[in-house]
C-alpha cells in the first residue's frame, strides 16, 4: 500500500504545483472583495 501511495505522489506533486498557482490569482481576487 505504500509503494502505492509514493506512486501516486509523484504526479499528484505535479499537479499541486499549477494547483498553487491557480490559488494566487485566488487571493488577489479575494482582496478586492474584501474592499467591496
Amino acid at each position: 500500500m505504500r509503494a502505492k501511495i509514493t506512486r501516486h505522489k509523484v504526479p499528484k506533486t505535479e499537479n499541486r504545483k499549477p494547483k498553487t498557482e491557480n490559488r494566487k490569482p485566488k487571493t488577489e481576487n479575494r482582496k478586492p472583495k474584501t474592499e467591496n
